[in-house]
């Protein structure tokens, strides 16, 4: 990856800029929270993009849905060869650390038109930008700081690209201020090329709900109790399940409150099971 100063960003001219979203990383069901923010962003630049051109670069088997005649989808690679998306990331990545090379990096390179600026959404610039200038969404840097919620390949990749494309990108994207400041701190970006962003909330599909009727349908279709807390997140050590649920152990004990927790997101193998946690403190079904 190239370690040459970033570029500027393309001023506005006459005429539509084209902008391409490299969206090669996105593995549906895979990747959590980033995954939910890389379809919403497609989903709200398409509800109010009127002048710009914007491609899509993504693999065979990603779960898109354009409405917007000003975007395209670009398809790159071959599909995932039969193999879950867990497996095909593994497979994936060890290829590219092993040898250095990556299939759907080498497609992209190939097939990409001269966009204006590319934006990539994952944390990391894969493959290198070329032509044009980079912006990069950087989630967080939580493995400088919890080096011990992750594997060695993975804290490996993430020691090598994170710093790297943070000082290659013309401009870094934060969700929130604290994440900015560290990676000015710990990468040594330039602060004015480093920008909050906060997540929006799509008030459409988050909001009170319609009636009593539908609140109860709601109910019945979830089999929600009354009284519930409700924690939407994949079971990462980063997310803190075993916390939460002691928290709750201590309303019970010290408070007498009672009321359920209702929880979504996926189980990862080595990683904990937030049912056995519960089970573990006493928390019951």
């Amino acid at each position: 990856m190239s370690q040459t100063p970033p570029g500027p960003l393309p001023a506005a001219a006459q005429g539509e800029l084209h902008i391409g979203i490299n969206l090669t990383q996105l593995f549906p069901g895979q990747i959590g929270g980033t995954e939910t923010y890389a379809r919403a962003l497609v989903q709200a630049l398409q509800s109010e993009t009127q002048a710009e051109r914007i491609s899509l670069f993504c693999l065979p088997d990603n779960g898109l849905t354009l409405t917007n005649p000003n975007f395209e989808r670009v398809i790159v690679g071959r599909g995932r060869g039969g193999l879950t998306g867990l497996a095909y990331r593994i497979a994936r990545r060890g290829l590219r650390e092993a040898a250095g090379y990556d299939l759907v990096g080498r497609a992209l390179a190939g097939r990409r038109p001269a966009v204006d600026v590319m934006h990539y959404p994952f944390s990391y610039l894969w493959p290198p930008p070329a032509l044009s200038p980079a912006v990069l969404t950087l989630h967080d840097i939580q493995h400088e700081f919890h080096p011990e919620f992750f594997s060695a390949s993975e804290l490996r990749f993430r020691q090598e690209h994170y710093p790297r494309s943070a000082r290659t990108a013309a401009r870094v994207i934060a969700i929130s201020e604290f994440t900015r400041q560290t990676i000015i701190e710990r990468y040594g970006v330039a602060p004015e090329r480093v920008v909050t962003i906060y997540f929006g909330v799509d008030t459409a599909r988050f909001g009170p709900p319609a009636g009593a009727e539908a609140l109860a349908a709601a109910r019945a279709h979830y089999r929600l109790p009354e009284r519930f807390v409700f924690y939407p997140a994949n079971a990462w050590p980063h997310k803190n399940h075993r916390l939460l649920l002691q928290a709750l152990q201590l309303l019970q004990q010290r408070r007498a409150l009672s009321f359920k927790l209702v929880l979504t997101g996926q189980l990862y193998p080595g990683g904990p099971d937030p049912m056995a946690l519960a089970q573990e403190l006493g928390l019951g079904s």
